[in-house]
């Protein structure tokens, strides 16, 4: 124990000393891309990141550039860095005018800012290549690269699941150990193919006994090909991801909602894609194809079988014949009996297809989605829930479409469920020129809409009981200097979870930044949202709402230093605040990054410490960390305390990398962590996790 009291200090003192020597930022991935996850988490109200493999697309293409030469709009999109707008720019600056000599002739296009062209950068080329489909399948099956992760991670403190229990206690405790262990191996030939598996034991969860004899409670199983032939576009067999417009029938995976990137909102990509991560319920799992009928027309459709935890009810009537689930069970963790008795309990079979229609200007898809149980849902209704789905089977059906004229991008979806309630979203992006762009969307979801797979725009990603209208906007004014800013107004014509009556919101973002290009960027951000709850203060016949405010403002800045080491600081001050003055919290988070990149070094390593002071969860502040290579850390800092990690990085040889973290926090006014077979006794909470990655 004497070791964790003097780590902090011990950590501070060396700091200088590991400055001068090896530091990177690990997961090797831009701010403005994980700000795209910090603003998830804060508009999901603190929901679990669990797709770590998120921007590997992004390491893919830095290693097999896409040629603008040859490329489609929707490999463009697919980067994540410009929009349909600038993609569609590009691909109509080629024809127009021939093949790009240089990436500098980008800078003459006029939808693409600056800033667009120098995130493209790593990512892109225009230099000629083989056709794509030269290569065949047999080559890209034996050729191309392999990679294999191997991850363990631990805490160091005892919680209370892993604890013996007392002769008086009847609560349950965790059947297995304290590690995670995670294991992953990937074939990939460019981005045309892909196939690999992925396993993982989470903390408390029994390995190679128990309900996992076989070994891992998680596995995962891919093989994917993209552009096999002109008209086979797609195939994808085992574990995949999907998505149809705008997210209204179907979005598995991760879906970007309201960001500092405010004009990005529009749900893109291809309709199937390969999934490596370890969310173990947001999937696919049997078999899809995408087929090229003619140069604009192409058919997607797939079949998934897939077994989700549920919460089994057994029949106490004789009326009853079967037993039905009154709900499903998305954290993946099988750790009690209690929650190893939900495993795999219920079989949902989903169908899918897909029609569209594309040409330079145009797209429209007509989708598809039919879902089954093997038992009926059956929640335990309440006025709040009374419209949401409550059967064994769904039918769902929507158009979605496109349309770029000039400067002006409209697009959309319209979507039905087979009770008749339609839910729609439609969106106009116009950009006035590279300095300017400006985003309109009104969505409007019925209350009774129902949609298992959906993952839509708006102040909740269920596509249901929420109109709202958003603007967005991006603005160079001057040179070096860049406004980010949206307003969201929405309301709830029905009842909600903690919400008895109907409830208004709004919420709005802006952020000044100062860049100067490969030196320094400093910005400041301001971001408010107001939304309507129960008041439980007050005691009276039926609940009262009132107003529930969560005001933010950020301070950041990154400097590079030298051109290996770079600084990064935070502040950010929290506020929450209520109509009825009952609760008000604030607080405050201040961090320090140090980021070194030798060139020539096999070590690296990156570096951080936070204090951080809010007066309780209602004030907390998330913020992305550093971690190991694809494993996301992006905490809620909250409580009175220090917070502080160290990553290494070791790679002895081109093939191999070796890499190691260390994670503490420390709270000076708590004398337990979280509650329940979850609590640790004591202020501390340590984690060390260590990855090997060997490719081949």
């Amino acid at each position: 124990m004497i070791y964790f009291r003097l780590t902090p200090i011990l950590f501070l003192l060396l700091m200088p000393m590991l400055c001068l020597g090896q530091i990177v930022d690990s997961t090797e991935v831009s701010e403005a891309e994980t700000d795209v996850v910090e603003d998830f988490l804060n508009n999901t109200d603190g929901e679990s990141f669990e797709f770590n493999t998120l921007f590997e697309n992004l390491a893919i293409a830095a290693k097999n550039k896409l040629d603008l030469n040859k490329a489609s709009v929707q490999e463009i999109v697919e980067l994540g860095i410009v929009d349909e707008l600038g993609a569609n720019a590009i691909v109509q600056h080629v024809k127009k005018y021939g093949k790009l000599i240089s990436l500098i002739e980008l800078q003459t296009i006029d939808q693409l800012s600056m800033e667009d062209i120098s995130n493209l950068y790593p990512y892109v080329s225009v230099a000629g290549g083989i056709d794509d489909f030269q290569v065949s399948i047999q080559d890209m099956l034996l050729q191309g690269k392999n990679e294999l992760y191997l991850r363990w991670s631990s805490l160091l403190e005892n919680q209370e699941g892993f604890l013996p229990l007392e002769p008086d206690e009847t609560s349950q405790r965790f059947l297995g150990s304290k590690d995670r262990i995670y294991a992953r191996f990937k074939h990939s030939y460019e981005d045309r193919l892909s196939y690999g598996f992925t396993v993982e034991k989470d903390p408390g969860e029994e390995f190679f006994r128990g309900s996992n004899s076989a070994g891992f409670d998680y596995s995962s199983a891919h093989l994917f090909v993209r552009k096999w032939t002109d008209r086979v576009r797609a195939i994808a067999v085992g574990d995949f991801n999907a998505g149809f417009g705008q997210g209204l029938i179907l979005n598995s995976g991760f879906g970007r909602g309201k960001s500092a990137d405010a004009v990005r909102i529009k749900r893109n990509g291809y309709t199937l894609r390969p999934y490596t991560s370890v969310a173990e319920n947001d999937f696919l799992r049997g078999a899809g194809a995408t087929i090229g009928l003619s140069d604009a027309l192409e058919l997607s459709f797939f079949g998934s079988r897939l077994q989700r935890d549920a919460n089994i009810v057994v029949p106490d009537t004789l009326d009853q014949e079967e037993f039905f689930f009154s709900s499903l069970q998305n954290s993946g963790l099988h750790r009690t009996p209690n929650e190893i008795e939900d495993e795999n309990s219920i079989t949902q079979s989903t169908l899918g297809g897909n029609l569209t229609y594309s040409d330079s200007r145009v797209t429209i898809g007509a989708n598809v989605l039919y879902n089954t149980f093997d038992r009926p849902f059956a929640r335990n209704i309440q006025p709040a829930n009374q419209f949401q789905f409550n059967s064994d089977k769904l039918l769902n059906a929507s158009v979605d479409y496109t349309y770029i004229r000039g400067s002006l991008h409209f697009f959309g979806e319209t979507a039905i469920s087979d009770n008749g309630a339609i839910a729609s979203i439609n969106s106009l992006l116009f950009s006035l020129d590279r300095k300017a762009a400006l985003v309109v969307s009104y969505r409007n979801y019925d209350k009774r809409y129902q949609a298992l797979n959906a993952n839509g725009f708006g102040e909740t990603n269920t596509v249901n009981n929420e109109n709202g209208l958003y603007l967005g906007l991006e603005l160079e004014p001057a040179r070096k200097w860049r406004v980010n800013a949206y307003v969201d107004i929405w309301q709830h014509p029905w009842l909600r979870f903690n919400v008895d009556a109907p409830s208004t919101g709004f919420e709005y973002l802006t952020r000044l930044t100062y860049t100067e290009r490969r030196k320094m960027e400093f910005y400041t951000q301001v971001r408010i949202e107001r939304k309507q709850r129960n008041n439980t203060q007050i005691e009276s016949t039926f609940d009262q709402l009132e107003n529930r405010t969560r005001s933010q403002l950020r301070f950041h800045y990154a400097t590079k230093l030298t051109a290996a080491l770079e600084l990064r600081t935070r502040l950010e001050l929290s506020a929450f605040t209520t109509s009825s003055g009952i609760g008000n919290e604030t607080g405050y988070l201040l961090y320090q990054d140090f980021i070194y990149k030798p060139r020539f070094s096999p070590f690296s390593m990156t570096s951080r410490i936070a204090l951080f002071d809010t007066d309780d969860f209602n004030s907390r502040i998330f913020a992305y960390e550093s971690d190991l290579l694809f494993n996301f850390s992006i905490p809620a800092y909250f409580n009175k305390g220090v917070r502080y990690y160290v990553n290494f990085r070791y790679k002895p040889t081109r093939s191999l990398t070796l890499e190691l973290r260390f994670a503490q926090s420390r709270f000076r006014d708590l004398e337990s962590i979280s509650s329940g077979i979850n609590e640790i006794q004591g202020n501390t909470r340590s984690e060390v996790k260590a990855q090997i990655k060997y490719q081949f």
